[in-house]
């Protein structure tokens, strides 16, 4: 794992030398540029922001032992746990050639009920909400009017905010918000096009392993 840590932080100040050497060595005068994009990625990493409850662990406890639904079974079973892509939102603003920062806004959540064995009916939904707040720098490789190759990373905040609502008893209704560090790296992205883009990213994160959208550029 450490050896994994070193080997991307080399990576990513060799491309940092590697993009400030091609800029000193006389790149032409850069019009600075702002765009808006919208992008959908795996929801991996973001799963975990809410107790490990992801597309690799069940969404609900289990249940503590009772002796009459040993005997006459439960009363409640589970329904369908529906879970969205991480959908993240970013504004960018490129000075130079070589960089450009950015914040991002993204949203994660999963939508679960549980349903009375006899009549059916959704007796409690259990639902929880991630929204990211980061901040990004990306490093610029190559900068051409219809493509662009990039890296970058950043480091944010991930809201989470867990609800638990009963149908029938609403004084056992629960919210809990909570404020957890969280990060994205993006190894390599692709972006292609001019005032209207698109691009895909690979990189390890909060917005996914995958992720891909399309952008427009606001003034260049």
């Amino acid at each position: 794992m450490k050896n994994t840590r070193f080997f991307i932080l080399s990576l990513f100040f060799s491309l940092f030398t590697l993009v400030v050497a091609q800029h000193d060595e006389g790149y032409k005068k850069y019009n600075p540029s702002l765009d808006i994009s919208v992008a959908i990625g795996d929801p991996i990493l973001a799963g975990f922001y809410t107790d490990g409850y992801s597309l690799f662990r069940p969404y609900y406890e289990p249940a503590p032992f009772r002796f009459d639904n040993f005997l006459f079974g439960p009363e409640e079973y589970a329904g369908n746990t529906y879970i969205t892509p991480v959908i993240s939102t970013k504004i960018t603003y490129q000075p130079e050639s070589w960089y450009k920062v950015g914040g991002t806004f993204g949203y994660f959540g999963y939508y679960a009920k549980d349903h009375d064995v006899f009549t059916d009916a959704v007796v409690r939904r259990d639902n929880a909400h991630v929204i990211l707040l980061m901040p990004e720098l990306m490093l610029v490789w190559l900068n051409e009017s219809m493509i662009q190759l990039y890296c970058g990373a950043g480091l944010g905040t991930a809201i989470t905010i867990k609800e638990m609502l009963f149908t029938n008893q609403s004084a056992n209704n629960s919210l809990e918000v909570r404020f957890l560090p969280t990060f994205h790296l993006n190894l390599i992205g692709v972006r292609v096009g001019k005032d209207l883009f698109g691009f895909v990213e690979y990189g390890v994160g909060f917005k996914g392993m995958f992720s891909a959208g399309i952008g427009y550029k606001l003034f260049k």
